[in-house]
């Protein structure tokens, strides 16, 4: 008083098959029949080019066998893919005193849509479109040891970091005047010096000759 019907489709519902016995004697021939089966069980890998965007998508598997055909249709979710980044240009650890290019290689599934660069934290830059660079310039941090930090996201929102440790030495501060080597002077020039120092300026003197002018 089987109900074929119904085991049929729950069956079917999870790729598998109904063997009926109706008496105990045909047990053993479906017994036999599943270990046939069994041995001519297939391992199906698929490698797919779906993007890695989290959705659902539908994989069919269809088998021929001489002029038989079957399918079944499954679902699957593309986990995201994270974004990876090679820093280049500033090695772990290492101890900077001059004006250091790094460059961000990110690997992302399309295109990457922004990477951002920070500093112990802070935003120093942040780019929509490649080439993902930035200039260093240890002046304009403090002495002592920095961490790096590159964060890409891809078209999808999924973001990826690489983080690098430097140091950055102790130097003098820099100044850069708005006055020529040479320049001949006719009127008053007001001179607005460019500093960059490491622990703020404390004191600014200006001297014409060796004679202090402010």
């Amino acid at each position: 008083n089987a109900d074929t019907d119904y085991f049929q489709q729950l069956s079917g519902l999870t790729g598998g098959a109904t063997l009926a016995a109706p008496t105990a004697d045909e047990l053993d021939a479906q017994w036999q029949s599943i270990a046939g089966l069994m041995r001519q069980l297939i391992e199906v890998v698929v490698k797919s080019s779906v993007p890695g965007d989290g959705q659902t998508h539908a994989l069919t598997v269809r088998v021929k066998v001489g002029s038989a055909q079957a399918e079944a249709t499954g679902t699957f979710r593309s986990a995201p893919v994270t974004p990876t980044i090679t820093v280049s240009g500033l090695i772990a650890d290492e101890t900077i005193s001059a004006v250091t290019p790094i460059t961000a290689d990110v690997d992302a599934q399309g295109a990457a849509a922004a990477v951002t660069f920070r500093i112990d934290g802070e935003v120093i830059a942040r780019d929509d479109s490649p080439p993902w660079m930035i200039e260093l310039d240890p002046l304009t941090l403090r002495s002592g040891a920095h961490e790096l930090t590159v964060e890409a996201a891809d078209e999808s929102g999924t973001t990826g970091s690489a983080a690098v440790s430097f140091k950055v030495a102790p130097l003098p501060p820099a100044i850069s005047l708005n006055l020529q080597e040479g320049q001949a002077l006719e009127l008053p020039l007001s001179l607005m010096p460019e500093i960059k120092s490491q622990n703020g300026v404390k004191e600014v003197i200006a001297a014409v000759d060796g004679k202090t002018a402010a």
